[in-house]
């Protein structure tokens, strides 16, 4: 019984009544965390360039985010066997892929073309994501995992291009892109399938 609990407790190995939703929700705070400090790094990084204090702190902030990402939100899937070690090594791919998504948007050979290259981008980024996660994490994956990742990464990508009123940071893009990829990244994982109804 005890080892049974125990493994209900892992990260994406919930039953399929309500614990499923309660850890998805938890993952969703995380989400919203590496939002807020997403923000905050933006807020810090405009403050730094009218002061001219540090060079290039846009590059800096694209690190910083990605890396917050994979602590928070690539970060939980890490085995217990040196932990600390596998997020470190989690927020550092992250860091990379957000930081080459951004200059690929960029100066990419698409870049004339916006919105495609956000769909790639924004596909690409994920799958990237939840390879991390297989390899480093390591977790394996649901055979299902991929085409999520896919999908919530063409999505999040394509949300860049809405107009939303004083969202100058793009957060609404943002919390697209990292809600729907952390949903994809609980499913891909979790021996739950998507469709199993709660527990009545």
């Amino acid at each position: 019984m005890v080892e049974q609990s125990l493994r209900k407790r892992e990260v994406g190995g919930s039953s399929p009544s309500t614990g499923t939703s309660l850890q998805l929700l938890g993952k969703y705070a995380l989400v919203l965390v590496s939002l807020a400090a997403y923000v905050g790094l933006s807020l810090l990084t405009e403050h730094l360039e009218s002061t001219g204090a540090v060079p290039d702190p846009g590059s800096w902030l694209q690190l910083a985010a990605g890396a917050a990402f994979g602590v928070l939100v690539l970060g939980p899937y890490a085995a217990a066997a040196c932990r600390l070690p596998r997020i470190l090594a989690l927020a550092a791919v992250s860091a990379a892929i957000y930081y080459g998504a951004i200059a690929f948007v960029a100066n990419g050979p698409l870049s004339g073309d916006l919105i495609v290259s956000l769909v790639l981008v924004g596909s690409g980024a994920a799958l990237l994501s939840g390879l991390a996660v297989v390899v480093i994490a390591p977790r394996k994956p649901a055979w299902r995992l991929m085409p999520l990742l896919l999908v919530a990464g063409a999505g999040g990508g394509a949300a860049f291009e809405l107009k939303v009123a004083n969202d100058g940071l793009l957060l609404v893009g943002h919390a697209a892109w990292q809600l729907l990829v952390c949903f994809a990244l609980h499913y891909g994982f979790g021996r739950t399938p998507l469709t199993s109804s709660s527990a009545s």
